[in-house]
């Protein structure tokens, strides 16, 4: 007789009080049903900025949105795989990361504008955020390589 596999048990760590989070979750249940099953754990959240795995949970792995050192090492103190969503770059956070391509995405914005006769741009937005940084590096590469970029201000 064929053995059969486990249903992979995998906790999905993010807040559920975001649109953002609540359709990232939608698309990981979408992914289970066309590749599954998985038994998903999720915790409804309201605003806690870190959802963790409850005491005694038996699983194979997480995906979770890591966005601080303590919730890095609630996730390492498990010793489960992990694979990390958030864009938020943390020092020693070393986990598997799935993201979306800032740099492009702004590449992206910034030939649309030009694409309609705008000459003169603007970037805001605080720098210390690793995203506004990725931005604002594919806005200002796009206006250079269009002979309309920054002149090395920021």
């Amino acid at each position: 007789p064929m053995k059969r596999a486990r249903t992979p048990q995998v906790a999905v760590l993010v807040s559920t009080s975001t649109a953002w989070g609540r359709r990232l979750i939608q698309g990981i249940i979408n992914y289970a049903h066309q590749h599954g099953p998985w038994a998903l754990w999720c915790e409804p959240s309201t605003f806690q900025p870190e959802v963790r795995i409850p005491a005694g949970w038996q699983g194979h792995g997480i995906i979770a949105r890591v966005a601080t050192q303590s919730m890095a090492r609630h996730i390492r103190s498990t010793r489960l795989p992990c694979v990390n969503i958030s864009a938020i770059d943390l020092a020693g956070v070393d986990f598997p990361r799935v993201m979306p391509d800032f740099r492009t995405l702004a590449r992206m914005a910034a030939e649309h504008l030009l694409d309609r006769g705008f000459q003169n741009f603007a970037y805001y937005g605080p720098q210390q955020r690793s995203l506004v940084r990725y931005h604002y590096e594919g806005f200002a590469a796009a206006l250079r390589d269009a002979g309309a970029g920054p002149e090395g201000s920021r």
